[in-house]
């Protein structure tokens, strides 16, 4: 996910408050053989890459909402908000409910925001544009033991591990296929 924002002004008995949104929201399947149909929970876990700056009276920073649903047992929907940063942090979310065997909803945004007091002149921006990229999910059983060995089904056909997203093998090949192509093109240029 990647979101800024930036303002600049001066107000006159308002606040102002611009802000952007990343969000991705995906149906994901946590399968375990000796659990399926069974509670468990899921820790998501994001590295926050960007920084936030602002002058007097001006307040900038980031934030991540992690929302899910699991569809078997908990119809309503578990939000979760970070805290704000203002620059690279990793971010752990308190563990959300699932069932194993069972899709449920799975989802988070990228906020950055820059406020500005009323009767004030200055400047802010919240740069998140470099990332916000979910590095881990850490699966636990009804009683909250680590479950490894776990698989991932995803109805947007992301590549969940335990490590987060795994790159699609297919982007990897591009980028190999470019790097040689880059090098093919400078060998050329030099031998003419």
């Amino acid at each position: 996910m990647r979101a800024s924002v930036s303002l600049s002004g001066s107000t006159v008995n308002d606040i102002y408050t611009m802000t952007a949104q990343a969000e991705f929201i995906d149906n994901v399947t946590v399968s375990y053989a000796p659990l399926t149909g069974s509670a468990g929970y899921i820790i998501p876990i994001f590295a926050l890459t960007g920084s936030a700056s602002s002058t007097s009276g001006v307040s900038s920073y980031a934030d991540i909402t992690l929302f899910s649903q699991d569809s078997v047992n908990d119809p309503t929907e578990q939000i979760a908000q970070s805290a704000n940063y203002t620059g690279n942090a990793t971010v752990t979310f308190a563990p959300v409910s699932f069932h194993f065997g069972s899709p449920f909803a799975l989802g988070a945004s990228l906020n950055p925001a820059v406020a500005m007091l009323a009767n004030v002149s200055g400047s802010g921006s919240a740069n998140f544009g470099n990332t916000a990229v979910l590095i881990g999910l850490q699966v636990y059983d009804q009683n909250m033991n680590p479950v490894s060995g776990v698989t991932y089904a995803s109805a947007l056909g992301a590549n969940y591990s335990a490590d987060g997203v795994v790159p699609d093998p297919y982007s990897i090949r591009l980028t190999g296929l470019g790097l040689v192509l880059l090098c093919l093109g400078r060998k050329l240029r030099f031998n003419t």
